[in-house]
């Protein structure tokens, strides 16, 4: 709230709310946070940049859904796969209330290459898309 409005207009509205904070205060946390922010996404920079990121788990899903062919590809085959993936590290809460979550680094691979091109963990772990 205090990134989009007024630090003073935002304690109007927090004590309206009932909760009896100073737009100074308000000022405070916005600085402070903001710098904790900015230091973890140059590191995050960093580490991505040199390869050291490392992660605690690693979730992969995958799915297929096979799909009619029409004219003259048809020849070849009736139908083919179209195969989909997704990695993530995990969830993190997406609102502070916590009641909703977000994943956490994703990359999705699509492509009707095969199976083992799928599967190749170089792609999936650089996030390529290919359709």
């Amino acid at each position: 709230m205090a990134t989009e409005v007024a630090y003073r207009k935002s304690e109007k509205m927090l004590k309206q709310l009932g909760i009896p904070i100073g737009h100074e205060t308000i000022r405070n946390h916005v600085q402070r946070y903001g710098e904790a922010i900015k230091h973890k996404q140059e590191q995050w920079n960093k580490d991505e940049a040199s390869g050291k990121r490392a992660s605690e788990i690693i979730m992969v899903e995958s799915d297929g859904i096979y799909v009619s062919l029409q004219g003259k590809d048809r020849k070849k085959s009736k139908r083919h796969e179209i195969k989909v993936g997704c990695q993530y590290e995990g969830w993190e809460k997406a609102d502070p209330a916590g009641s909703k979550y977000c994943l956490k680094n994703l990359h999705v691979l699509a492509t009707v290459d095969s199976s083992e091109a799928f599967w190749d963990l170089d792609a999936m772990s650089k996030g390529k898309e290919s359709l």
